[in-house]
């Protein structure tokens, strides 16, 4: 709906029936514009164009296939021994429970902005978005006759900002649109399920070393979907490094330290496009900025003497610790708890990097026979300007959310070139 071409209504409603879930799905939307300014002859300073937008929305998220399956079948391996089920639907002694389907509601505002002669062009947003019933795989306590348990694991709301700014210059013949984006989003477990006994679970995928612990709020206090947990070197008062027997750092001996969030605190890019005649080039450099990473497979050369540290360590006689010298295979063995159980602050690592995320350089065509043809060279992933962890610190031990935060023996990162023909009409 439409007013006097200032002020916009849109509403919508949708339902939907799953294989999955016994439930259907119901979920509305609303969402309203206001022009404010639409004054295209504006000029200098003089706002020529200005929006204020805002809107509501529910939607439902069925359930992945198979999840509600309680018999799933077993298998052998290849010596003929029977295989655990892999995961199952939460259950509780003879308690067992239906999953329901996950249910986001969220509302967001905005506003868009042009002026310096429609040069300039601003837009941001606030979102705030919360998820019921929020559907995660949890570790199984042995006996269950599963790795891992599927449940409705709680309510985690998301919210945070979102902009992006961009200006057409030009420099002599040559068109030049630089544009800035960022965001911000912080996350709250905001409740976790009353099935839970416990003020904290570890995700499934969590391994021996480092644990993604979901935690229930406590005196105010919320943790977020991302928290990593495991041992570290314990300290005295003063910050100070405690030597426990034998010389070495002394390790806590619970899991349950908060070391850190795998999600970055902000991300940014800086997009640009040149085009000079039928010529084109485009770059684009974006950084993340904030959050942790572990490196387990650090942690296993170390145990297993294979990384540079530990063989510049043989080649000095040992480690020196608090002024004493200690071999160096009984150190590393002691640190990394014979790579299972060692301190994580050892190998934690900052995420923050800046990096050339592609490039791009392109030819139009004139017309053949009624179609445009561009080809272009691109690259990605060229290379980084700034990284403080000795590897790319977005890899992780697998493509689940489960293991954000992680790298494990993961493949690394790609520098990838190709050619790119496009032809429109």
């Amino acid at each position: 709906l439409g007013f006097r071409q200032k002020l916009y209504l849109d509403v919508t409603a949708r339902k939907e029936w799953s294989s999955t879930v016994s439930q259907s799905f119901f979920y509305p939307s609303v969402g309203f514009s206001y022009i404010a300014i639409n004054n295209t002859g504006a000029k200098g300073l003089n706002i020529s164009y200005a929006k204020f937008r805002g809107s509501y929305a529910e939607v439902g998220n069925s359930l992945p296939f198979g999840i509600q399956n309680w018999t799933p079948p077993y298998s052998l391996d290849n010596s003929g021994n029977i295989n655990g089920r892999g995961s199952l639907p939460f259950f509780d002694g003879a308690d067992t429970i239906n999953l329901k389907p996950e249910r986001t509601k969220s509302f967001e505002f905005g506003a868009d902005f042009n002026l310096l002669n429609n040069k300039l062009t601003i837009s941001l947003t606030y979102y705030n978005a919360t998820t019921f019933d929020q559907v995660f795989q949890i570790q199984a306590p042995a006996g269950a006759g599963a790795t891992n348990f599927w449940i409705n694991g709680g309510t985690i709301r998301n919210k945070g900002i979102e902009g992006i700014v961009s200006y057409k210059a030009s420099l002599g013949k040559i068109s030049w649109k630089p544009s800035i984006s960022f965001s911000s989003n912080k996350n709250q477990i905001r409740e976790l399920s009353n099935l839970l006994k416990a003020d904290y679970f570890a995700l499934g995928g969590s391994y021996r070393e480092v644990s993604l612990f979901l935690t229930r709020p406590r005196d105010g206090h919320y943790g977020s979907y991302g928290d990593l947990f495991g041992k570290i070197y314990e300290t005295d008062a003063d910050g100070k490094l405690i030597i426990g027997n034998g010389g070495f750092p002394k390790v806590s001996a619970s899991f349950e330290n908060y070391v850190g969030n795998a999600n970055p605190k902000f991300l940014a890019g800086f997009n640009n496009n040149f085009a000079y005649k039928n010529v084109s080039a485009s770059f684009l450099v974006d950084g993340r900025f904030g959050g942790k990473v572990f490196n387990r497979t650090e942690q296993w050369l170390d145990y297993k003497g294979l990384s540079k540290r530990t063989g510049v360590s043989r080649d000095n006689g040992g480690v020196m610790v608090d002024g004493k010298l200690i071999d160096a295979k009984d150190y590393y063995i002691n640190q990394t708890g014979a790579g299972a159980g060692g301190a994580v602050s050892a190998n934690l690592y900052d995420v923050t990097n800046i990096r050339l995320r592609e490039f791009a350089l392109g030819y139009n065509f004139p017309k053949v026979r009624g179609f445009d043809i561009n080809l272009s060279l691109v690259g990605r992933n060229l290379f980084f300007f700034y990284k403080n962890a000795p590897f790319d610190p977005e890899i992780s031990a697998s493509t689940s959310q489960t293991a954000e935060g992680i790298s494990s023996f993961t493949m690394p990162s790609v520098r990838s070139f190709g050619i790119n023909l496009n032809a429109t009409f």
